[in-house]
């Protein structure tokens, strides 16, 4: 029965209504139910004898509207008016108790300690402040009236277990809101370690799917690159054989100079996409090596000095004497910084002159200098508005906007300059002109052992005797490139055969073990890595050569490949010379060239300062060195004919240094000839 009557009771003190659901509004009406009983077992079964009756009695009133007003608002589904209610009235409620009972000194005083996490719990922290100030402000003025003589006298004094009953009261409005706030941050800390977790998931999966989408990049273009340039390899690598036919007509031989130069526009076009693709994913890293310093400004030059001369346009050089002939840096974005800046001076000029200026200055200590680069044109300049984003990728402004190119040169160049440590500016006035100057840190170095530059080399016209009979075997399945490679080869005198696919490649060298091998790495049937793992596991198969020939743009390919077990790597398009100097290194080949020199550039510029020089006309070797200083060859070679009028071996020793760009050996004997003239004049 008592089970019964309880269950019956507890569902007839639900609450009920709108709010029925509501965490909050259930626990605070679970606190009103509770207070209430607590308020009857103090009152009627607990009476507490006061003084006066009457005071008493509106204090139980009181407090019955403090708690059976909550309770009929939250049943009516208005829990924000039944929270304000159940707070500021307990409020009011404990104030008038508290005072009632001798103020400060009453055990009342304990509601103050609970009201402001009541506060907390319905309405937030601002609502706990705002009523734990009111709560002390009322202390402390009982506190002064207890101190000044003047104590509360208490109306309702209180029995012990009355007493007992009201610290209960206190611990059931403190505890419930405590525990309510636990839950609720235990609930947030559950769902944080959720969106934790979940946040982890996406992140994981976001990342994927970036490395899914740089890895189908990275694939696209090396597969894009791969189809442009294989083609590429053919048209550049025919339009140079049929140029060296000495039965090709003059005009026709301009004709493939422009199918070449087109070829060549091509592959920078494409190149520089590339840099882009492996610039944004971090796939370009910074070479430092040593380099010819002078001898990388004076090809840079030379390149741009044919394009500039069809324009009209002067193209000055001015190095300073503190620049070294040799430095340690990357050579090759070095190069093509200079390059980006020089053709677009170039490009964009119309009349005037393009002025590169070289300086250096000491850094520290270390041998380390900054090499100051300017670049100065008269050309159509750069607005201000525009100069702030110049240098962003596929950015075309003003007038350029029309011009050809890709928009990334001056992007790249950027970004290499601050790949190795320095900075690029602009200075640019609309009209007048534009001024880039680049600041790059580089170490010093001694003379390196560079390679020699397209400009001095000389062509391989044979093999010398005394040599083995070279065996070479081209694996490649693009007819075009392996007859390109194999007319090459077989002018040059070496033994060729072909297979066009890998699997044909590893039986041809089990039957004709070729010293060489030239593999190209995407084959039908057996792919070129696989092949060559096949051929080392072969008997002879460590001994012979493996050189991987690949359309790839992405230098990384080159390292994955040497790691593999190859013993080199040549890009396509290549030129004829990277395939002779391939097999310099590889098989130690030595080759007949179209000309042999018989006496060292030392011999000849001594002969040059003791001898012929002298005899020259003061007037004719001051048009000599300003025509070298200024690094115009048209100019060079009309002074060196004017001089073969007069000596006719100085003229062919001066036209055999000139042919090789050996400037600066021609300057330094002219300087040697002036300082001895000047002595002797005095």
């Amino acid at each position: 029965m008592l089970s019964t009557y309880l269950r019956k009771t507890g569902r007839a003190l639900r609450l009920r209504g709108p709010l029925a659901n509501d965490p909050t509004a259930q626990i605070l009406h679970a606190l009103l139910v509770g207070l209430a009983c607590a308020i009857i077992l103090e009152f009627v079964v607990l009476p507490t004898n006061p003084k006066k009756p009457a005071v008493a009695a509106l204090v139980l009133i009181f407090t019955c509207l403090c708690i059976v007003a909550p309770l009929a608002l939250l049943h009516r589904g208005s829990l924000r008016a039944a929270s304000l209610i159940f707070l500021w009235g307990n409020g009011l409620l404990f104030t008038i108790v508290i005072i009632l009972n001798g103020g400060i000194r009453s055990v009342g005083a304990v509601y103050y300690l609970v009201l402001p996490i009541s506060a907390a719990w319905l309405f937030g922290y601002r609502a706990a402040l705002v009523s734990a100030g009111i709560c002390l402000a009322n202390l402390l003025i009982m506190a002064v009236l207890e101190l000044s003589g003047r104590p509360l006298p208490r109306f309702v004094p209180g029995t012990p277990l009355g007493l007992w009953v009201s610290v209960v009261e206190a611990m059931i409005m403190a505890a419930v809101p405590i525990a309510r706030i636990l839950q609720i941050y235990k609930e947030a800390l559950a769902r944080l370690g959720e969106y934790q977790g979940h946040l982890e998931e996406l992140v994981a999966q976001r990342t994927g799917e970036l490395q899914a989408a740089n890895q189908a990049k990275s694939a696209f273009l090396a597969n894009m690159s791969h189809e442009l340039r294989t083609p590429l390899n053919a048209i550049l690598g025919f339009s140079a054989l049929v140029r060296e036919d000495p039965g090709l007509s003059e005009e026709h031989r301009k004709d493939l100079a422009i199918v070449n130069r087109s070829g060549e526009h091509l592959l920078n076009l494409i190149d520089e996409v590339l840099d882009v693709a492996k610039i944004e994913s971090g796939r370009v890293i910074v070479e430092n090596a040593p380099f010819g310093l002078t001898a990388l400004v004076r090809d840079t030059v030379e390149m741009m000095r044919a394009w500039a001369g069809a324009k009209g346009i002067e193209l000055l050089v001015n190095t300073s004497s503190s620049v070294p002939s040799s430095a340690r840096s990357d050579a090759a974005k070095l190069r093509q910084v200079l390059i980006n800046l020089l053709g677009n001076a170039v490009k964009f000029t119309e009349e005037g002159s393009v002025t590169l200026r070289v300086d250096a200055k000491p850094i520290d200590i270390d041998q380390r200098l900054l090499l100051i680069f300017e670049v100065q044109d008269t050309g159509i300049g750069i607005a201000a508005e525009d100069q702030a984003r110049i240098f962003s990728p596929f950015v075309r402004v003003g007038k350029t906007a029309t011009q050809g190119g890709t928009g990334l040169g001056l992007s790249i160049a950027q970004q290499f300059v601050q790949m190795m440590g320095g900075t690029i500016r602009l200075d640019s006035t609309p009209g007048k002109g534009s001024l880039f100057r680049i600041e790059v840190p580089v170490e010093r170095a001694e003379e390196p052992e560079v390679m020699t530059s397209q400009g001095d080399r000389e062509q391989v016209i044979g093999l010398e005797t005394g040599q083995p009979e070279y065996r070479m075997l081209i694996v490649e399945d693009q007819r075009e490139n392996w007859l390109l490679l194999q007319r090459l080869l077989n002018d040059t005198g070496f033994q060729v055969q072909v297979a066009e696919d890998g699997a044909q490649g590893v039986e041809m060298f089990r039957t004709w073990k070729p010293h060489l091998i030239w593999m190209d790495l995407r084959l039908p049937v057996m792919g070129g890595m696989e092949a060559a793992r096949e051929i080392r596991a072969l008997d002879g198969g460590r001994q012979v050569k493996i050189v991987a020939l690949t359309a790839s743009g992405f230098a990384q390919q080159r390292a994955d490949v040497l790691a593999a077990g190859l013993d080199d790597f040549v890009r396509k398009p290549y030129r004829r010379e990277e395939i002779f100097d391939c097999l310099a290194r590889q098989l130690g080949v030595r080759y007949l060239h179209s000309e042999t020199r018989h006496e060292s550039p030392t011999r000849q510029v001594a002969a040059l300062r003791r001898e012929a020089l002298a005899m020259l006309p003061q007037q004719l070797r001051k048009e000599l060195a300003d025509a070298l200083v200024r690094l115009d060859p048209e100019a060079i070679v009309e002074v060196i004919d004017r001089v073969s009028k007069q000596d006719a071996q100085l003229g062919e020793v001066l036209a055999h240094c000139s042919k090789r760009f050996a400037y600066t050996e021609i300057l330094s004997a002219l300087e040697d000839c002036n300082g001895r003239f000047a002595e002797g004049s005095s």
